[in-house]
C-alpha cells in the first residue's frame, strides 16, 4: 500500500507517468493502471489517503496479469546469465550486457532490458526507507552542514557560504548558523549559539560527517 500511495502522491505532485515509472522502477503501463483506477475512484484526485491507496491497490492487483511479451520471455530464459554479468567481480554495465545479448541473438530493446533487470533482479533498486520514531523532547539534536550558495564577502571575493543546521527532531525546530568554513571552532561557535537560541542543550548530539575547509 505504501508503494501505491507513493505512486499516487507523485502524480498528485505533478509528475508524469513516465517519470513516476522511471523513478520507482516499474513499468509505465503499470503506473497507468493505478492512475486509471484512482481517477475512477476520485476523478479530481483530491486527496491521497490510506483508504484510497488501499482500494486502488486492491482493484489493480485483482486484475488478471497480461501474458509476458516475447522480449520478456527471451530475457527470462537468459536470467541466470544476466545475473552473473551484473554480479561478477567486475560487474558489466547494462549497455554492455545489451550488446552481448544482441550478439547472441537475443534481440530486445534496451529499455525492456532495463525494466527486466530492475524488476526481476533488483538492479539499481533503492533501499527502503526505515522510519524511526522521533525521540522525546530534550533527548537529542541533529547537526549537519549545508551549502547555501556563493556570496561576495566584504573584500569582494566570491566565497561559498555554509550553514551549520541544528535540528530538534521532536519538534523540527531548527537553528541555522552561517559560516564561510567548517572548522571545529565553527561547530563549537554554532552549537553555543544554538543552545542560547533554544534556551537549553539536549542530552545527545547526532553529528553528520563534517568536512574541514
Amino acid at each position: 500500500m505504501q508503494d501505491v500511495r507513493e505512486l499516487l502522491r507523485r502524480h498528485e505532485a505533478g509528475q508524469s507517468a513516465r517519470k513516476i515509472a522511471r523513478e520507482l522502477g516499474v513499468d509505465r503501463k503499470t503506473v497507468g493502471r493505478y492512475l486509471e483506477e484512482a481517477q475512477k475512484l476520485d476523478p479530481a484526485m483530491a486527496a491521497v489517503t490510506d483508504d484510497v491507496a488501499l482500494t486502488v491497490g486492491q482493484r489493480v492487483q485483482a486484475r488478471p496479469l497480461a501474458p509476458p511479451s516475447e522480449a520478456w520471455q527471451a530475457l527470462s530464459e537468459q536470467r541466470t546469465r544476466i545475473e552473473e554479468w551484473l554480479a561478477g567481480d567486475k560487474p558489466l554495465r547494462l549497455v554492455r550486457i545489451h550488446e552481448l545479448l544482441t550478439h547472441q541473438g537475443v534481440v530486445v530493446g534496451y529499455t525492456t532490458l532495463r525494466r527486466f533487470a530492475s524488476r526481476e533482479l533488483d538492479w539499481h533498486k533503492r533501499s527502503p526507507t526505515i522510519r524511526l520514531d522521533d525521540p522525546p523532547a530534550g533527548q537529542e539534536a541533529q547537526v549537519d552542514f549545508g551549502l547555501m550558495g556563493m556570496v561576495t564577502d566584504v573584500e569582494g571575493r566570491s566565497r561559498r557560504l555554509w550553514a551549520l543546521i541544528v535540528t530538534l527532531p521532536s519538534s523540527r525546530y531548527m537553528y541555522v548558523y552561517p559560516t564561510f568554513t567548517q572548522t571545529v571552532e565553527d561547530v563549537c561557535a554554532g552549537l553555543d549559539a544554538a543552545w542560547r537560541f533554544f534556551g537549553g542543550k539536549p542530552k545527545h548530539i547526532i553529528y553528520d560527517m563534517f568536512r574541514g575547509t
